[in-house]
């Protein structure tokens, strides 16, 4: 996979993971509990699995597209919507409506996956706690260091 659609599902994952937001943050609020890690640690391993099939979803797209090589795709989809840079590529028209239809079809699942996150993130945490805890994660090291405790046992469990 490029450089570029490599970079393109880290900042789908990081705009999908700020759709959930608060305005503000209650200093006087409880702790954090290991239970609300545990909880924000299956959300995220959710993600994570949702976000790699995505991936794998887009990257099938571009392999098994007849009308247009895996390599053909990385280059012409660098230049962007650049008329001139596309006509100098040489650029067929069924390898622009190619790209044009993968362009769209990632967009959709992009769409449907923020969606999917936002659900999940508002369902299991609450958008305040998610919050909470993604902003502790940043800035506490207690906080991040009982996380990476729970996600390291998590991962131990069949």
């Amino acid at each position: 996979m490029n450089y570029r659609l490599k970079v393109w599902f880290l900042t789908t994952l990081l705009n999908a993971g700020c759709l959930v937001s608060v305005y503000g943050q209650d200093s006087s609020a409880p702790t954090i509990s290991d239970e609300d890690l545990k909880q924000y640690a299956v959300v995220m391993d959710s993600i994570n699995d949702l976000t790699e099939q995505l991936k794998n979803r887009l990257s099938g797209l571009i392999k098994n597209n007849p009308k247009i090589s895996e390599a053909r795709y990385n280059q012409l989809s660098q230049l962007g919507n650049d008329q001139e840079k596309l006509k100098a590529a040489k650029a067929t028209p069924e390898e622009l409506a190619a790209l044009q239809e993968i362009n769209l079809r990632r967009t959709e699942e992009t769409i449907k996956l923020s969606e999917i996150l936002k659900s999940l993130t508002t369902q299991k945490l609450g958008s305040e706690l998610y919050s909470k805890i993604r902003t502790a994660l940043k800035s506490d090291p207690e906080v991040k260091a009982r996380y990476e405790k729970i996600v390291s046992d998590l991962k131990k469990k069949p």
